[in-house]
């Protein structure tokens, strides 16, 4: 059974979260219309980073593209981003961290 976008980013985004080690420290997360946005810290007193992740695109990337797998290569970005470059100016971070300072966005991979 193949879950349509929303399903699929709701259930990646929910592993996604549960299996986060304790050196991921989480301020925001969303998941809408087949794309996760995660605003993160590696370090509790770390700049924050947001990451958005376009599912379909990790579909045609990765075999299998369940939940848990898709989940998995998420984490694996988050822990240890493959040449994310420089950050760029922050985009989402009115909506997503209130108050919470800038967001330094890194590009999808």
């Amino acid at each position: 059974m193949r879950l349509d976008d929303e399903r699929l980013a709701a259930a990646v985004l929910e592993r996604v979260i549960r299996a986060a080690s304790p050196d991921l420290v989480w301020e925001a997360a969303t998941a809408s219309k087949g794309s996760i946005r995660i605003v993160y810290r590696s370090a509790a007193e770390a700049p924050l980073i947001g990451r958005t992740f376009d599912l379909a695109r990790l579909r045609t990337q990765f075999d299998p593209s369940t939940p848990a797998a898709l989940a998995q290569v998420i984490l694996d970005e988050l822990r240890d981003p493959t040449d994310p470059g420089p950050l760029h100016e922050p985009e989402y971070d009115a909506a997503l961290v209130p108050g919470k300072g800038p967001v330094g966005w890194w590009p999808s991979p």
